[in-house]
């Protein structure tokens, strides 16, 4: 008999750390993990060349790649609160808030990225002058720190906690703050792997999903800490802001809304019916509860 091995990816964040917790808690769970520190973009590739067979993406980018013909489908919610996105400069940038970014460069992921979304959906809400954004592809945090460095960006917006090293240190400054109209994050599997693999898909999930519950609260801090560089009194407030479902199943706000920004802000061409994002085992609810706080 084949052994199974789900090829998983995410970003470097620690949103993820259920996933290296419940393998480090149990070797056997059939799957490896690999890092993509260009995000969403970089995952949506990585899926559809099969080089992974899941991932954990942005809620955006994932109903974006499948409705640009991305060969997977969303199989379940993993955090259902909205994520906050930092908007930051550099430490000597003469911007002191958000709204004096309004013709500013920004520094993006890759196009299509969260952080290229947000950017507009913050100009949206912001009112600025449709169109007046300017954007630089930068790859990743890393690049995000060189284009700085290199004035060749304004802003740049990515996840709050995962940047606050960055802050802290006075490299950069927080300007303000973003959050998502929707769920940060779902896990997305290509269509063959869960042809071929789903039972073991679910399986999998459901052992990510007690970890985040099971798990003490002491040990998550301090396993948190040490992989992600993050104080206790930051991982406190993180989890506060937090709430998990990990599991299959996802609202119609959820994929009805998202589609519908992604949609005005020109992103996609069209919306399509909410069952099209979705694995055959994903139940589409009108609202979600249980939610592992």
């Amino acid at each position: 008999m084949q052994n199974i091995n789900i090829k998983i990816g995410g970003v470097p964040e620690h949103f993820n750390y259920p996933w290296h917790l419940a393998k480090q808690q149990n070797p056997n769970l059939p799957f490896t993990w690999q890092n993509f520190n260009g995000g969403t973009g970089a995952m949506i590739k990585a899926i559809e060349t099969q080089e992974i067979d899941m991932a954990v993406m942005l809620t955006e980018g994932a109903i974006t790649g499948i409705n640009k013909g991305l060969n997977a489908k969303i199989v379940g919610t993993y955090v259902i609160s909205p994520l906050i996105w930092g908007i930051h400069v550099a430490a000597g940038s003469p911007y002191q808030k958000t709204n004096d970014l309004e013709c500013g460069t920004f520094g993006i992921s890759r196009k299509y990225s969260g952080s290229h979304l947000m950017t507009i959906v913050n100009a949206k809400r912001k009112k600025w002058i449709p169109n007046a954004l300017n954007f630089e592809i930068i790859g990743s945090l890393d690049g995000a720190r060189q284009a700085f460095n290199e004035n060749k960006i304004d802003g740049f917006l990515w996840e709050m906690f995962t940047t606050k090293h960055l802050v802290d240190s006075g490299e950069w400054r927080r300007v303000g703050i973003c959050r998502t109209p929707w769920p940060c994050f779902v896990m997305v599997a290509h269509k063959n792997a869960l042809k071929n693999n789903k039972e073991e898909i679910l399986k999998i999930i459901e052992a990510v999903r007690k970890t985040a519950i099971e798990t003490e609260e002491n040990l998550i801090i301090d396993f948190i800490s040490k992989k992600y560089n993050l104080s206790k009194t930051d991982i406190l407030d993180w989890k506060k802001r937090t709430q998990w479902l990990i599991a299959p199943r996802i609202t119609v706000d959820a994929v009805e809304y998202t589609q519908k920004v992604l949609h005005e802000v020109g992103i996609i061409e069209s919306t399509k019916n909410e069952r099209f994002y979705l694995a055959d085992c994903c139940e589409l609810r009108q609202s979600i509860g249980n939610v592992v706080d």
